[in-house]
């Protein structure tokens, strides 16, 4: 079946005009992408109509724009609070728009990395041992050692965290924002300057503090939700220096990542994308969706649990 589908996004070259930071605008989406998602799904036969940000979501709401809509594809990260990825599909849910991607309750679970980790932990997943340390919102707060002793201390996880190396990094955010040569901490006062940091740089969200893990690090595409769920393949992520890039992309490219039962199945992006579009599909089959539990479903017992902790 070919839809309409609304395109919601932020573009990154907009945001930076505003006077935006760089590491504000990290997570957001430039040009290229957007219109490569454009071609794409235009590609497959449907009919594309690019939204842009949530004010302009919201606009198009206002003004009925979006009942000839099937459904919605987002990319949205938000920009302001917490809870910032959710706004878009908390949107869509109160309008009962089919939407491609979690629900906002668990967006808004994955984002916060401490409320992540107690739902792994709540269901024996395993997770790295790890503690919070308050960000210094009020000025009466004890002081840095103090805070982030006291954190390790509380921690079920104190015993742990007296072994480094640590990791430190805001509790909510993505894409490597708040990353930092020095998150990586071997000693109690490298610790406390890192977080020290952090709460400067991110005044508004506590710090995650955890065992550091090393290894080899993989992003997995997960299609479908519960029983319905299967990989739809997988890629390494690797950090290399300017003088590494030439060898490392050929390195990338003797490395087969994509599933074996996709290589006889699906041939390419296309297949995948079309494979998402038609999965939102069935999930919503008609423009305005059940409710079921405050949330927009086709009435099928679905929980969303696409928990990222990095």
């Amino acid at each position: 079946m070919k839809y309409t589908i609304a395109l919601v996004y932020e573009r990154k070259s907009e945001y930076l005009t505003r006077g935006f930071s760089k590491d504000e605008c990290a997570e957001l989406e430039d040009n290229e992408t957007i219109d490569a998602l454009t071609s794409t799904l235009h590609s497959l036969g449907h009919t594309v109509v690019q939204v842009g940000h949530i004010k302009n979501l919201v606009a198009c709401l206002a003004k009925g724009s979006h009942e000839a809509w099937d459904l919605v594809f987002s990319t949205s990260e938000g920009i302001h609070g917490l809870a910032r990825e959710a706004q878009v599909p908390a949107l869509l849910e109160a309008y009962e728009i089919p939407f491609v991607g979690p629900d906002a309750a668990s967006t808004m679970l994955c984002h916060d990395k401490s409320k992540a980790k107690l739902s792994l932990e709540h269901f024996a997943i395993p997770t790295a041992p790890w503690c919070l340390v308050s960000s210094d919102r009020d000025s009466r707060a004890s002081s840095m050692p103090d805070r982030v002793a006291s954190a390790k201390d509380s921690s079920r996880h104190a015993h742990a965290l007296r072994i480094y190396p640590l990791f430190a990094k805001p509790v909510a955010e993505g894409s490597s924002k708040g990353i930092y040569p020095c998150s990586k901490v071997e000693c109690q006062s490298e610790l406390e300057q890192t977080v020290s940091l952090l709460c400067a740089q991110y005044p508004d969200q506590d710090i995650l503090v955890e065992s550091y893990l090393a290894g080899r690090e993989f992003t997995v595409g997960i299609l479908g939700t519960a029983s319905r769920a299967r990989v739809i393949g997988a890629f390494e992520i690797r950090i290399h220096g300017p003088w590494e890039k030439a060898e490392a992309a050929q390195r990338t490219k003797e490395v087969e990542f994509l599933t074996s039962d996709l290589k006889d199945t699906w041939e390419g992006v296309d297949g995948v994308d079309e494979q998402i579009v038609e999965s939102a599909a069935e999930r919503f089959p008609t423009n305005r969706a059940k409710k079921d539990n405050g949330f927009a479903q086709d009435g099928n017992d679905f929980d969303h649990w696409s928990i990222d902790c990095s």
